[in-house]
């Protein structure tokens, strides 16, 4: 039975040296059968110029190891013991402003919990995350993330350790 990949799914490349037109250059072939049969499907054939979002393909330990970080907190820091290691990571983006979207809110009204009432607020600024999984961040922008919130921990919250320590604290979370 041929396995079959969803509609939308990302298809793998690989850049190997090949001599084109009398000039040696890297160039991209499909990775797979898979990858090769969605360009089939495509209708995408040799000569063909495409578009396409490239990044190199993420390492499954560095994903392992930014949830351990929130493992920590959850378990080391007050304000993230009710939440889970991936929320947790969430929060830390936020609060760091690291790959975050900010967005100005106007003419919002939110209920008042001490009238019973609401409240108008002309504006306020909204802060969302943006997703670090491997289909929307490639590897070399995920460190550098990693390392922004490491740095963050370090200033916020343990100012006595190095980012290092941090990082060596967060590999001995079980599970992870």
């Amino acid at each position: 039975m041929a396995a079959t990949r969803k509609t939308g799914e990302n298809l793998y490349l690989r850049l190997v040296k090949a001599t084109v037109e009398g000039v040696e250059r890297l160039v991209m072939v499909a990775a797979d059968r898979f990858s090769a049969d969605m360009l089939k499907g495509k209708n995408i054939r040799r000569g063909d110029k495409v578009r396409a979002w490239v990044g190199k393909e993420r390492d499954g330990r560095s994903w392992n190891r930014a949830h351990a970080l929130g493992q920590l907190l959850v378990d080391n820091i007050e304000g993230y013991e009710h939440l889970n290691a991936h929320q947790a990571l969430k929060r830390l983006q936020t609060l760091a402003g690291v790959e975050c979207d900010d967005t100005m809110i106007t003419g919002v009204t939110v209920p008042c919990p001490h009238c019973g009432g609401h409240l108008e607020v002309p504006a306020m600024q909204a802060r969302a995350p943006r997703s670090l999984a491997y289909d929307h961040m490639d590897e070399m922008v995920f460190q550098t993330v990693y390392t922004a919130l490491r740095k963050y921990i370090k200033d916020n919250y343990w100012p006595e350790c190095s980012e290092a320590q941090i990082d060596q604290m967060a590999s001995l979370v079980e599970n992870y």
